[in-house]
């Protein structure tokens, strides 16, 4: 494991931040519950026009062929654009939170500094740090690096950063291990200390 200091100036930017915000909503344990929702409304709007259709004198349940074929085309195309819906709602959405100004904020010139102890961080707002425990999950991928503090909040290091998606791998197996580290250091204190 590597004990040296990682240190990354960079400006996020929009797109930076939006991959921060998509790659939370990914990644969130919510996720499956929220899609199989999303999916049961949909399934619940078919079945709605399915009834509605059952009394049609052209396609209705009488004319059985009719109705099945009605069934599969309003499915197919229902299902095309129930997709195309979550599609545009999830990019909307990204686009709207990076929109805020809870998000423009990070938009800012940076200095994040990561050492075995702690993550600094040094903007134009002001100087901080917070310890590894605090992360949720760090992930990675083709857009850059995350440290997750929250859902839907954390830093972003984008993959411009790094020299080599082998030196994006290094740089994230080494903050892996130094917050698992402090993971179990702070699960030793708890359990000393109760």
């Amino acid at each position: 494991m590597q004990e040296r200091a990682y240190s990354f100036r960079f400006t996020p930017t929009h797109e930076d931040v939006a991959a921060l915000v998509a790659y939370s909503l990914e990644h969130s344990p919510d996720k499956r519950t929220t899609l199989r929702r999303l999916y049961g409304y949909g399934l619940l709007l078919f079945l709605v026009f399915a009834w509605f259709a059952k009394d049609h004198p052209r396609w209705g349940v009488h004319n059985l062929p009719g109705y099945a074929a009605y069934l599969a085309v309003t499915f197919a195309l229902g299902s095309v654009l129930y997709y195309a819906y979550l599609t545009w709602v999830r990019t909307f959405l990204f686009q709207r939170l990076v929109g805020r100004a809870s998000y423009r904020d990070l938009c800012i010139p940076t200095h994040l500094t990561l050492t075995p102890e702690r993550i600094w961080v040094e903007t134009s707002q002001g100087r901080g740090g917070t310890s590894w425990s605090s992360i949720q999950e760090i992930g990675t991928d083709e857009r850059g690096l995350y440290l997750l503090t929250t859902p839907l909040r954390g830093f972003v290091v984008p993959r411009s950063v790094f020299t080599s998606e082998a030196a994006l791998r290094e740089c994230a197996e080494t903050l892996r291990a130094w917050h698992a580290a402090a993971r179990k250091d702070t699960e030793e204190t708890h359990q000393a200390s109760g």
